[in-house]
């Protein structure tokens, strides 16, 4: 049997996303983290990419918001998409507000695009190392 992407792929309108264990390597062009929902919230976590045939950390394809506190994105370079966080790509519903907010936590994209997608969402960074992304 083939291996399956791993996909955290949530429909509520709210999503909370706090593991004991980190995400990571997704093994067949899947994301850490797929979701629909209006607001997605990730903190203290870890999302690594590395070693994996994965696509995006974070695919939020309706947009919405994105809050992503004291946590730890780890890109692979190898990936489909050169995009860290993927948004509103596949949006099927509309959202009033398009907003992502990353404090107190790092990433490295793993020379590719931090944001990508089809709307252009606010977004707030702050106190957050941000490496070797191309369009920092």
């Amino acid at each position: 049997m083939r291996a399956r992407p791993w996909h955290l792929f949530c429909r509520k309108r709210r999503h909370h996303h706090h593991p004991e264990q980190p995400l990571s390597k997704s093994p067949a062009s899947g994301h850490l983290i797929k979701s629909g929902a209006e607001r997605l919230i990730i903190k203290n976590s870890v999302l690594d990419e590395r070693g994996g045939e994965g696509s995006r950390a974070i695919d939020a394809f309706n947009g919405g918001e994105i809050r992503i506190s004291d946590s730890e994105l780890i890109a692979e370079p190898r990936d489909g998409n050169k995009d860290v966080i993927g948004f509103a790509y596949e949006q099927r519903v509309q959202f009033g507000d398009h907003q992502i907010s990353i404090e107190n936590s790092k990433i490295d994209c793993a020379f590719g695009s931090l944001i990508r997608g089809r709307i252009n969402p606010k977004t707030t960074i702050t106190n957050s190392p941000i490496t070797q992304c191309r369009d920092q």
